[in-house]
């Protein structure tokens, strides 16, 4: 449905979903597949040639999505920046991990 997706009045961009797009062919993060770096080719090429923004959530293989003209890029998701900053904070605190009891972690 890419093609009528990006025909939509309004839609500027295309962005791929490196995770959804390679869990819905059955091949769930393997990235450099070469049956999913071919669709990931494809809906590059469909998405510029509609004179659309490329862009793409990636945490990796940054050199891969440059050559394959991506214009924008999304490196981390909300749940795990937080996460992540939480950890950090925590260690930062020096507060010990709780092995008992109602707040253990």
């Amino acid at each position: 449905n890419l093609d009528a997706i990006l025909a939509v009045p309004g839609v500027d961009a295309g962005m791929i979903g490196p995770y959804d797009l390679s869990m819905s062919m059955g091949k769930p993060g393997q990235w450099t597949d070469p049956e999913v770096s071919a669709v990931y080719d494809d809906c590059c090429r469909r998405i510029k040639a509609a004179g659309k923004t490329l862009g793409v959530y990636a945490e990796c293989l940054f050199d891969i999505w440059k050559r394959r003209g991506v214009e924008w890029l999304a490196v981390k998701n909300d749940t795990n920046a937080m996460l992540e900053r939480l950890q950090a904070m925590r260690t930062e605190a020096a507060f010990p991990v709780l092995r008992e009891g109602p707040f253990a972690t």
